[in-house]
């Protein structure tokens, strides 16, 4: 039996940030054009997420889409966990993209109602996990 893993949670950032791991086979711009089609975010690609981690001697570039200017100003980010160098989150290596919702939060309430039935509205995603928000807006 494997012993369960606790991940502590630092003070820091906004709770108004939520953030899901996604498990797909999807490629990442198909995922984009999922969410997209589903919600009508705007996920639109961005620059890449550049980061350099402790156990990684060099840095590492994963794909990003954001969409910026809903009505309510809320911004959403899908952020893949995977380069070419390896994982980002290694504590989650089953997860292939982060999907967050950033300052003022979830007002139209798609982040809720990804968590309770995107895998019956989007077959493709096959999997959604709570990830430590305040610890992954850190590093963003």
């Amino acid at each position: 039996m494997c012993a369960k893993q606790k991940f502590p949670l630092k003070e820091t950032g906004s709770p108004d940030i939520q953030c899901i791991g996604l498990l797909t086979d999807e490629p990442d711009y198909r995922v984009c054009w999922l969410l997209n089609r589903r919600y009508n975010l705007g996920l639109q690609r961005c620059e890449d997420l550049i980061l350099t981690v402790a156990r990684a001697p060099i840095a590492q570039s994963f794909t990003c889409f954001a969409s910026a200017g809903n009505t309510d100003n809320t911004l959403y980010k899908l952020i893949s966990n995977r380069s070419n160098e390896g994982l980002w989150l290694t504590g989650f290596p089953q997860i292939n993209f982060l999907f967050l919702s950033l300052i003022p939060g979830d007002k139209n309430g798609i982040m809720a109602n990804l968590r309770q039935q995107g895998t019956c509205h989007i077959p493709e995603i096959r999997g959604i996990f709570d990830l430590p928000a305040r610890e992954i807006s850190s590093l963003l």
